[in-house]
């Protein structure tokens, strides 16, 4: 009961958010979330938890960074006042102990765990940027750190995770679209500091797996860090300040691609939910395994990245203007999808050799077969790379891969294979080298490349076949040829298009039923009213590449009597 009481406190007295043109809601709404929170979280605190040196700490420290926050909340503080507060209480936590383990060396494990506090705590504050979010975000990441301190039988991040998940929940019915009350500065910046500390705590009793054991709290963490790594870049490249606010974050792109706001935060929290589990389930595979599952997901989540990156949410001329006074920056940007192509390859190429092994042993690998992966994956990542470039398999557009691209990449990851057999039989001895591992680390190659090379293209066109933009004119495509196709697919690769295809129609009997991109041919021209009455169509597109005058007048009537458009499409491939 106590958001109920804040949301009628805040609306009387005037502590509201309102509308601004850098943030996303249109409508007055009510602050001082993160005061229910933390009330929800020290009454907690104080029945369930034990009390001892840190746990007071932490206490303490997370009570100044929720006071932080109330502060900016209700009086600005400039971003860098905040942060050096945050490194001031994220040191008072390490005196008292706070360390992520497994770093043998303090020199470095201190500064990891101080940059980790201070960077999740604003990943959280920059993350808070609409409806049930942040408080979702937080709520499956602590939901997931209960199930790992369950198995694990740590009992402080047990009552932690425990304690979070259930105020984040409480706060999540009134944050949730749309909105009553936000949480504010004070439970963004109070959520991810004690997520953060929280993360490290789990460190601390887990160290027979040690990747598994440092894996854990960047997984649970993904999605904060997912989001600030894609604001602070694209503001970068495009010369935006990254301590203002914005309409520039993956849930903001997501509804500028035609998703709703429900389903824009669904899709982050379920991404969030599968990175933060996967530490759990994989825990009882070797390392090989877990590294594995991990790059291959980390790829895709890097690609729906570069994806959401696209989204045009600047104004035209930022990027120009930032080009220009900054030349340096640009050479080096201009060259991004390349050398992120590079990066994905050499972990993909690493991915497949590794997997090769995993299938052919059936998961055990010997240490004499791992001395062997370690000294001839550096010469298989070589070969394989400079044969793919000699190829020209990174000077593709990716949004354009084909049919054609797919038969080049076929033939340099052919070639690029064959090189390493030979190569290994020359350097390493005969008895050495499987001629089986080889066989499959193609396969897998062959499939990962080729995948990551047109996963862009999947994003966009999921993307445009279940994104719903708003006034889109519903149209009824005549030809379900060549032009047809082509069409459609200007049509859904294009957002300025604010189209919605429901289906073919042509005279060809034959054609009746069949299935075109995922629209079905409804039937022939004599079918135009029933579909246009049934499917609401308001225009006709005609693609065919050659029709009769005479039959292009009769279908021009048909429509003028129906009340809707009819319009021919002149298409490049008439050419």
């Amino acid at each position: 009961m106590i958001i109920p009481f804040i949301i009628r406190f805040a609306n009387r007295f005037g502590f509201i958010a309102e509308p601004k043109e850098d943030r996303w809601h249109k409508t007055p709404v009510a602050l001082l979330g993160g005061v229910g929170i933390f009330i929800s979280f020290i009454v907690s605190f104080i029945v369930f938890l034990p009390q001892d040196k840190l746990t007071i700490a932490i206490l303490i420290c997370s009570f100044m960074v929720f006071l932080l926050g109330l502060f900016d909340d209700l009086n600005e503080i400039k971003p860098q006042t905040k942060i050096i507060y945050q490194i001031m209480f994220a040191t008072i936590l390490v005196i008292c102990g706070l360390q992520i383990e497994g770093i043998k060396h303090a020199y470095i494990a201190i500064p990891i765990t101080i940059i980790w506090i201070v960077g999740i705590t604003n990943a959280f504050n920059i993350l808070d940027n609409m409806d049930g979010l942040s408080s979702g975000v937080a709520a499956v990441s602590s939901c997931c750190i209960f199930f790992y301190a369950l198995e694990n039988n740590i009992s402080i991040v047990l009552f932690f995770s425990a304690i979070i998940c259930g105020s984040s929940l409480g706060f999540l019915r009134y944050n949730y679209y749309p909105a009553k009350i936000f949480m504010g500065d004070s439970g963004s910046l109070f959520l991810g500091f004690i997520l953060s500390v929280i993360s490290i705590l789990s460190t601390r009793y887990e160290v027979s797996n040690l990747l598994i054991t440092l894996i854990v709290p960047l997984f649970v963490m993904i999605l904060p860090i997912f989001d600030s790594a894609l604001v602070t870049f694209q503001r970068s490249y495009h010369g935006k300040s990254i301590f203002v606010g914005g309409k520039d974050h993956a849930s903001h792109r997501l509804v500028f691609l035609g998703v709703s706001e429900q389903k824009a935060t669904l899709i982050l929290l379920s991404i969030s939910m599968l990175f933060g589990m996967i530490p759990l389930f994989l825990k009882k595979y070797n390392v090989f395994t877990f590294f594995v599952v991990s790059c291959i997901l980390l790829v895709c989540l890097i690609f729906f990245g570069v994806f959401l990156g696209e989204v045009r949410v600047y104004r035209k001329g930022d990027k120009e203007i930032f080009r220009k006074k900054n030349l340096i920056v640009t050479k080096v940007l201009l060259y991004k999808k390349q050398i992120l192509q590079i990066i994905v390859d050499t972990v993909m190429v690493n991915t497949a050799y590794i997997s090769s092994y995993l299938l052919l042993y059936e998961g055990a690998i010997s240490q004499d077969k791992q001395d062997l992966i370690e000294i001839s994956l550096p010469f298989i990542i070589l070969i394989k790379l400079f044969v793919f470039y000699i190829f020209g398999m990174y000077r593709g557009e990716w949004k354009y891969v084909g049919i054609n691209d797919l038969f080049s990449f076929f033939k340099g990851i052919t070639f690029a294979s064959l090189c390493t057999v030979m190569a290994m039989f020359v350097l390493f001895q005969y008895e050495k080298v499987s001629v089986p591992i080889f066989i499959v680390d193609y396969l897998i190659t062959l499939q990962l490349i080729c995948t990551n090379r047109i996963i862009l293209k999947f994003f966009k066109l999921h993307f445009s076949n279940t994104s719903v933009r708003k006034n889109q004119t519903t149209v009824l495509i005549m030809g379900a040829g060549d032009g047809g196709e082509l069409l459609l697919r200007e049509i859904r690769n294009n957002y300025k298009i604010n189209y919605k295809a429901v289906g073919f129609i042509d005279d060809d009997l034959e054609k009746k039923g069949r299935i075109i991109n995922g629209l079905e041919v409804l039937g022939t021209r004599h079918d135009i009213p029933k579909i246009v009455q049934e499917y609401r169509i308001k225009k006709v597109l005609i693609s065919i590449l050659s029709i009769e005058e005479d039959n292009l007048r009769d279908i021009y009537d048909l429509c003028k009597s129906l009340k809707i458009q009819c319009k021919k499409i002149k298409l490049m491939i008439e050419c």
